[in-house]
């Protein structure tokens, strides 16, 4: 069959049913094969023969066209022409231009979607000879090197991809990231170059490369001529563009160091400020031009988390004021959810510092206006990060009371709403806000266990309080560290509540003697793996039941230590035999885990906890005595049987659990 033949066949081929195929694909690949196999022999003996070249170019283009049809490609990468076309190329000179196109045009038809065919070309060797082509002063050789590479580098293992960092593709790619490719033209071959980086990002070495070579500046170039000279007209280019972006700061330290300190980071500001897409824009395009803004969004944010950025950003001035603006202007219909998340998300990695968190609450009190933003706000993700910035600026005791003063427990105490429980991340910042704002401040622990007033002052006031959502919380929810931390903001209500003696603690005192709140501490001394979490537990115990003016809060309270237990939920990936373990302890009462916590042997049990536990036992003896509760028996029962003399324990536990004993007489 002639050249002109096996052409129109390769024509045909679309129009071809299966069961027609194989026998045409056979005599194809075995053509394709032999002809190669002869050129490759002529081109050894004579490389600079302009006709066997020609021929060679036309083979060549004819197995690309033919690996168009996704039937063909596994028989020809089969039949060898792969590791042909390979070695032909290897032996391109000045003549071979053109062949080097069409073979390029090949291994990309024949590698889309081929993993076996990738690793063909992997194993010739001839990436090396591939990224070349990225530096040629032929454009059209360097866009099909780029689409080469790309069906390459798509999907494949590791291995390509780094080949391709390996012998300096990445860089390669970001000199044709230049606005001057753009003035010459080269729209096409630069967009091209950025979808492929776009790949090759997926690999780490790719990511270093990036960073070392100043591409994030080099990047928001680029950015800048897409926007103020080409006015957005690519949307491809710029998304491929927000994407490298994006994932190169998410991963690189020294890429956010160097782009907080470059003044082309005011372009990725100025962007989500002023970029605007034509009116006339169809639907697909906005949604386009919406997730490139969000990939900025999560850009800018990423550099304001490297520690190199936390005082040079924050004592940037223009930086600063435009996050504060941005925040600010919540009724500004300008000032869109992009720009607020962006500002309280910078500000909240900005504020990792207390005198950050002591200077934007005492100098600038940006409370007010996140508050204000989270009560006007239904965007979900700012949302998110004005609850996330409010729980660090809620550290420094300095900021307590202007938080709470503000009014920041009644705004986000209903995020704990069982409606709310799909925000999981925002639920626990709120839990993180109320935990912090109640440590050692009577003012917050007061409003944090009264009746929240009304939002409508026309309405009365709500009879639910912040510490009414906090416990339906901890009693609703699954997630152990949700319960955990949840649990803790009833511990620091107690320890303030009883670290002073006045009217509002006496209040706080009686409103947090609760059966219910007995129920979350006890279920946290049982279920916490962690010593320290358990410690604040049994102190918040024993406090409460120093109230000895309430003796039906303290019967009740008493009937949750001996009430036999149900297993807790919980999940572990621990093994069978630890997982037996949990379980038994999971179904033990709250005496039956203190009893244990103060007599096993466990390294891993700091001496002060199995103290406190004591302690705690002997308060829960002696005011059962008081109100001769009928678990008084019981309570001293399993004293008398667990807590004998031990050399194998300290003098001090010895101590205790002989005044434990004592009492319990």
């Amino acid at each position: 069959m002639s050249f002109q033949e096996i052409q129109k066949t390769v024509e045909l081929l679309p129009s071809l049913e299966d069961n027609d195929l194989d026998p045409v694909i056979s005599h194809l690949a075995t053509f394709l094969s032999d002809n190669l196999n002869v050129a490759k022999d002529q081109m050894s003996a004579d490389a600079n023969s302009n006709e066997h070249w020609t021929n060679a170019s036309k083979l060549a283009e004819l197995c690309a066209n033919a690996a168009r049809d996704q039937r063909t490609r596994g028989p020809l990468g089969k039949a060898g022409v792969i590791q042909t076309i390979a070695a032909i190329m290897e032996l391109a000179n000045a003549e071979g231009k053109e062949y080097v196109i069409q073979a390029l045009r090949s291994f990309a038809n024949l590698c889309f979607d081929e993993d076996d065919n990738r690793k063909l070309v992997a194993e010739s060797g001839l990436i090396p000879t591939i990224v070349n082509g990225l530096s040629s002063n032929n454009p059209s050789l360097v866009r099909t090197t780029c689409g080469a590479l790309m069906n390459l580098c798509i999907d494949s293992e590791d291995v390509i991809q780094e080949q391709v960092c390996d012998c300096n593709g990445v860089q390669a790619l970001m000199k044709l990231l230049e606005p001057a490719q753009m003035d010459h033209g080269e729209e096409a071959m630069v967009n091209t170059a950025a979808k492929l980086l776009t790949i090759l990002q997926e690999n780490e070495k790719a990511v270093l490369q990036i960073a070392a070579e100043e591409g994030v500046s080099k990047l928001i170039d680029l950015v800048r001529y897409s926007w103020t000279v080409d006015k957005l007209e690519d949307l491809d280019l710029l998304e491929y563009l927000s994407e490298i972006l994006q994932h190169v700061l998410s991963e690189n330290e020294y890429a956010q160091a160097s782009a907080g300190k470059s003044l082309s980071f005011i372009t990725l500001l100025d962007f989500i400020e002023q970029a605007e897409i034509a009116d006339d824009a169809d639907e697909e395009e906005q949604k386009q031009f919406d997730q490139i803004c969000k990939c900025f969004v999560k850009a800018i944010v990423d550099v304001s988390l490297a520690d190199d950025n936390l005082n040079h950003l924050y004592e940037n001035e223009s930086v600063l004021n435009r996050y504060l603006k941005w925040i600010e202007d919540a009724n500004d219909e300008s000032v869109t959810s992009d720009m607020q998340t962006c500002a309280a998300l910078s500000l909240g990695n900005l504020a990792r510092t207390d005198e950050h968190c002591v200077d934007l609450v005492q100098k600038y009190h940006v409370e007010i206006p996140l508050l204000r933003l989270l009560k006007k706000t239904t965007d979900l993700r700012v949302q998110h990060a004005v609850v996330s910035i409010l729980k660090n600026l809620s550290l420094p005791k300095q900021n307590k009371q202007n938080i709470g003063s503000a009014g920041a427990i009644q705004a986000v105490a209903p995020y704990l709403d069982a409606s709310k429980d799909m925000l999981k991340p925002v639920q626990f910042a709120v839990i993180g806000i109320l935990k912090l704002l109640a440590v050692g401040d009577d003012f917050n622990a007061t409003q944090i266990v009264t009746a929240e007033p009304s939002v409508d002052e026309a309405e009365e006031s709500d009879t639910i309080s912040p510490l009414d959502r906090v416990v339906e919380f901890i009693q609703r929810v699954d997630d152990v560290a949700a319960k955990s931390e949840a649990t803790r903001v009833l511990v620091n209500l107690i320890k303030t509540a009883w670290s002073q003696e006045n009217v509002s603690s006496v209040v706080l005192r009686e409103r947090l003697c609760s059966i219910q709140i007995v129920k979350a501490l006890a279920a946290l001394v049982r279920s916490s793996k962690f010593s320290i979490l358990q410690n604040e537990a049994i102190i918040a115990l024993t406090l409460l039941f120093t109230q000895e003016n309430n003796d039906a809060f303290i019967r009740d309270g008493l009937a949750v230590f001996v009430a036999p237990e149900e297993s807790l939920s919980h999940v572990t990936d621990e093994s069978t035999e630890t997982q037996s373990e949990e379980l038994e302890k999971a179904t033990l009462n709250l005496l039956q885990v203190l009893l244990r916590i103060i007599i096993e042997n466990d390294a891993q049990m700091p001496e002060q906890v199995r103290c406190n536990a004591c302690v705690l036992l002997e308060r829960t003896v002696l005011v059962a005595k008081k109100v001769q509760s009928d678990n008084l028996q019981l309570l001293k029962d399993q004293v008398f049987e667990h807590l004998n003399d031990n050399n194998a324990l300290s003098s001090s536990l010895q101590e205790r659990i002989t005044q434990l004993r004592l009492a319990s007489s």
